[in-house]
């Protein structure tokens, strides 16, 4: 008898699964407001698919820059980030380990996040995780009262998942990340009103 040949491990499953079921959530957990404040754009090929965003946030650049940095609280007001541990930094770089609830699942990544703090510029890579790749860029750009922000997040993922589920999964969850972060930002403004 021929031994049978195993076409999936068990993370490319697990990471099928995971992957589903958000596509399956995500449109029944977000309002159908339209979000006139946020523009963005998606793009699905062969190779990769990525999301392209902007938005005008009506908080200091400092404290959505300090929000953006500040990795040991991203589970208390990001979306769906459960922990993130600090493994390595430098003045260039750091190494974290971030666990993502999606739906009833823990995903872990491992993420090289590189910042330039002059520029407010962050980007991360994924170096360990479900997908092929998973890496993309913050990029603020300061101006009067508030400052712009942009955002970039490419992944590749098992080709086997429909591009419009892919589609669901960049563009959908973008809402909620950018509110939580203009949140989180004006109430770092507000503290510093209080302390003057």
């Amino acid at each position: 008898m021929n031994k049978r040949v195993k076409i999936f491990n068990k993370n490319t499953i697990i990471a099928i699964a995971v992957i589903i079921f958000i596509a399956m959530i995500v449109p029944f957990s977000l309002s159908t407001k339209k979000n006139k404040w946020l523009n963005y754009k998606t793009k699905i090929t062969k190779k990769q698919s990525m999301v392209y965003a902007n938005a005008y946030m009506k908080a200091s650049v400092e404290s959505v820059w300090a929000v953006l940095n500040d990795f040991n609280n991203h589970h208390k007001y990001m979306p769906s980030i459960v922990k993130v541990t600090l493994l390595e930094k430098n003045k260039y770089y750091m190494k974290t380990k971030q666990k993502l609830k999606v739906g009833i699942f823990t995903v872990e990544f491992i993420f090289i996040n590189e910042y330039n703090d002059a520029e407010y510029f962050m980007s991360w890579k994924q170096i360990k995780g479900p997908l092929k790749i998973n890496k993309g860029y913050w990029k603020l750009i300061p101006q009067k009262d508030g400052n712009c922000v942009t955002y970039y997040h490419g992944i590749v993922a098992h080709p086997l998942i429909p591009d419009s589920i892919i589609k669901s999964l960049l563009k959908d969850t973008l809402p909620g990340l950018f509110k939580a972060v203009q949140k989180r930002a004006q109430y770092l403004d507000e503290l510093k009103k209080k302390k003057k």
